[in-house]
């Protein structure tokens, strides 16, 4: 079954940038490399109640589903109403 997009129907507002980036394998011209993505934690913000922080850890699987690259880091977004 194919992934779901990770942030198509998420209000993304910015980013911080990221924690850490590693990568695990070579990649080589030609290599396909399909990018994923999980979500480790959710926080609401204590400032701004319209928005909240995703940390997502990305990675990136060559053709044998391999991980060749990780990162993670955290994302702003904006909070649905309750």
């Amino acid at each position: 079954m194919p992934a779901a997009p990770v942030m198509r129907e998420t209000a993304g507002l910015a980013s911080p940038g990221l924690d850490e980036v590693r990568w695990l394998k070579p990649v080589r011209p030609g290599d396909v490399i399909t990018a994923r993505a999980e979500v480790i934690e959710v926080a609401e913000s204590q400032s701004r109640p319209d928005r909240g922080r995703v940390h997502f850890l990305i990675y990136g699987v060559d053709a044998a589903g391999e991980r060749v690259v990780a990162a993670h880091g955290p994302f702003l977004v904006a909070r649905r109403p309750r």
